[in-house]
């Protein structure tokens, strides 16, 4: 028999409005932001992700792709690379006539200029710490216990 009486946040206003959730979260919302902007509230976005898990997957999906760019933007800052950014100056012609002004002219002309981004020590540390977790920590002490461990299991294939 089917369920009676009237239907459910997710049913009337979540999944008629899926497509528009995924873009919002691609271009990078919270989840909070995307519960506000499609008019239901935070809790009951929770509940909906929560139970449904086809809608939890579709959240997990959509953040795929920034996850990636963030990715693969941390990676360029670490090492340092090239830009090519478009700048802009101002030229001013003047014209004379024996010795007298008698006009001038201003304009502006765009050119390309290709300059070096340093690398950031931060997004390199912040990128060996969640890639290298075993090499690389911010607790001396785990190191010190995964040390221990190398050293016990090299001894142990000896």
């Amino acid at each position: 028999m089917a369920k009676r009486g009237r239907k459910n946040k997710y049913e009337t206003v979540i999944l008629p409005r899926l497509n528009e959730i995924k873009e919002l979260i691609k271009q990078g919302y919270t989840d909070k932001e995307v519960a506000e902007k499609i008019g239901v509230s935070y809790t009951t976005w929770k509940t909906h992700k929560r139970k449904i898990p086809s809608f939890s997957s579709l959240i997990q999906e959509s953040r795929e792709i920034p996850i990636k760019n963030i990715e693969d933007s941390l990676y360029l800052q670490a090492l340092g690379f090239t830009k090519t950014v478009k700048k802009a100056m101002k030229l001013k012609e003047v014209q004379y006539d024996n010795g007298k002004r008698l006009k001038e002219i201003e304009r502006v002309e765009y050119y390309d200029e290709e300059i070096y981004i340093p690398p950031s020590v931060s997004a390199g540390q912040f990128l060996l710490k969640n890639w290298a977790r075993d090499k690389y920590s911010n607790n001396p002490a785990e190191l010190e216990v995964k040390k221990e461990e190398l050293e016990h299991k090299r001894e142990n294939e000896i």
